[in-house]
């Protein structure tokens, strides 16, 4: 039996308080039952539009940001791991090495600008990352969700360029990078 989610189900699930948790259940109860679960063709622009709407919206800034917050089991990390691993949609997969690559270039900086003024002094480089990120989404290598948040952590960063920012970007994509992997990102 295969089973096509529709956008009012999606829609009543995101409506919910702690909807991170309500849709990483409802979802999984779905696949329990039926392991052939599809977006409905027909809604399926509609579901991945206000999936990541209500993402972006949620995602708390980079000074709100407490680690303790953003991981474990039903996190905004862990759910963008699950979306990105493309175990929900296809159009949401994240290829690893890209993940990786933006981690990886994340992490230099931290280890490479110490002290805040260093981050200040250095931003030009630090805003390559745009032009990296839009390269990327550009040949298509990286989901829109996954470049929007890429984009506005960017920005938070170059307006408040200091060593805790560039430490909760990192550890915000570290936690991405774990869950994508638990959920089977190739």
């Amino acid at each position: 039996m295969t089973t096509y989610i529709k956008f009012e189900e999606v829609k009543k699930v995101l409506g919910n308080e702690n909807w991170i948790k309500s849709f990483m259940e409802w979802y999984m109860d779905l696949k329990k039952r039926d392991n052939r679960v599809f977006l409905d063709k027909n809604d399926r622009y509609k579901v991945i539009n206000s999936i990541s709407e209500k993402s972006l919206d949620h995602l708390l800034s980079l000074n709100e940001m407490k680690i303790e917050e953003i991981t474990g089991e039903n996190s905004i990390c862990d759910f963008f791991g699950y979306l990105f691993s493309g175990k929900f949609d296809n159009s949401l997969k994240l290829n690893t090495t890209q993940l990786r690559k933006f981690f990886d270039t994340i992490k230099m900086f931290k280890e490479k600008y110490s002290t805040d003024e260093e981050i200040k002094n250095n931003l030009g480089e630090i805003s390559m990352l745009d032009a990296y990120i839009a390269a990327a989404k550009g040949k298509k290598n990286i989901p829109d969700l996954f470049f929007h948040i890429l984009r506005r952590y960017i920005s938070e960063l170059k307006e408040d360029p200091t060593q805790e920012n560039l430490k909760k970007f990192v550890k915000f994509l570290e936690a991405v990078v774990a869950y994508n992997k638990y959920y089977g990102g190739d």
